[in-house]
């Protein structure tokens, strides 16, 4: 094969890294003085306790030595590889400093510092990074190399159209990333000389939840996703792949498809400085068993909290980010907080983190979740 080619090599997992054993890893990623929020650690500590994002990022691979792209993936990559050599202890450390390098001053979104958020490279990794193996994708998001490296403040609102808002049928549904969410709308053409069904679906990485400020709720992530699936059923505009025919018609969307682990981001609405007036209550555990808006051959309809990220002094000069995670749903915590001096055990109990009730006073030192991880179990 030729050298300079940019073509996708498959490695084998068990060839890659057998890492999965080793999650949630004990690898504190040291501080950097130029990720003062440590939105990146935060961010990496995250995603390398992912299995299934392990997984997917093993089997990507170029050989293009100049695509940056390339490097970066490599970079986390080597995460994973210190450690697996580390990996009987308990008390190690690593300094992840061209991803810092590359992430701050690479690329423009992040050189705003107001855009340092776990959430935004969240979704710069999964869309932009990884989610563009052919030539399409690539357009779509916005992954060529002078796309890549010179990113405006507006690419954010780019990204999310490209990626969630595209109402395009694949050629493959067995083509969409597993790490994927798939939704599947059906829609009957009105036109009385065709009446056939069209297929739409829709493919995105995370789900993107709004809260509003609101002192008689409680948000549960079951209010989330009613409220996300009611948007996506507002009346929209649809072609007819058969006769060309437009028309619009309120939608009945279900999840046809739902990864092993699903990517929550959290965003708080017309905050103004002030988060005392959300009050919210997620879920340990998700049960999509009996829902109504789950395809039947759902595989994955069970899950549990298996990490998240957390926001401390939120819009304070004194703001930064730390992780928890665990290996399953009967585990404890491990704790990555880049203000203490190694990761070590949280325990069980997350109220703290995950709820913040109507009866509750309002306390500055709370940390409010930014990111939650749900991975399916089988009872």
């Amino acid at each position: 094969m030729n050298e300079n080619s940019n073509s996708i090599i498959i490695i084998p997992f068990d060839q890659f890294l057998k890492i999965i054993e080793f999650i949630p890893h004990y690898l504190y990623l040291e501080k950097s003085s130029d990720d003062k929020k440590y939105f990146i650690n935060s961010t990496l500590n995250c995603l390398t306790n992912m299995k299934s994002f392990i997984e997917y990022l093993s089997n990507f691979y170029s050989n293009n030595s100049s695509d940056y792209r390339y490097k970066l993936i490599e970079k986390i990559k080597d995460i994973f590889d210190f450690v697996k050599e580390n990996k009987n202890k308990e008390d190690i450390k690593y300094k992840p400093d061209f991803l810092t390098e590359v992430i701050l001053n690479k690329i423009k979104l992040f050189k705003n510092k107001s855009n340092h958020d776990p959430r935004l490279l969240i979704d710069n990794i999964l869309n932009i990074w990884l989610n563009g193996n052919n030539k399409d994708e690539q357009e779509s998001h916005l992954l060529n190399s002078l796309n890549f490296l010179n990113i405006d403040d507006n690419s954010y609102e780019v990204l999310n159209k490209s990626s969630s808002e595209s109402n395009t049928k694949p050629k493959d549904i067995n083509e969409i990333a597993k790490i994927n969410i798939v939704i599947k709308n059906n829609q009957v053409c009105p036109n009385l000389n065709c009446k056939k069904t069209n297929y739409f679906y829709k493919s995105f990485s995370t789900f993107h939840f709004y809260l509003m400020p609101n002192l008689e709720k409680e948000y549960t992530l079951i209010d989330c996703f009613n409220d996300f699936l009611k948007k996506e059923n507002e009346e929209t505009e649809y072609i007819c792949e058969f006769c060309s025919n437009i028309f619009k018609n309120k939608s009945d969307c279900l999840f046809y498809q739902l990864p092993e682990q699903l990517i929550i981001l959290i965003y708080y609405e017309n905050i103004l400085n002030n988060y005392e007036k959300f009050f919210y209550s997620f879920e340990e555990i998700l049960d999509f068993s009996n829902c109504k808006y789950i395809d039947k051959n759902v595989k994955y309809k069970k899950y549990f909290l298996s990490s998240f990220i957390l926001c401390k002094y939120p819009k304070d000069e004194n703001e930064f980010f730390y992780t928890l995670c665990r290996k399953d749903k009967d585990s404890s915590f491990l704790i990555y907080n880049n203000n203490e001096k190694k990761v070590r055990e949280h325990g069980k109990v997350i109220k703290r983190q995950t709820k913040r009730l109507k009866n509750d006073q309002f306390d500055k030192r709370q940390s409010f979740p930014y990111v939650l991880i749900y991975t399916a179990y089988e009872n």
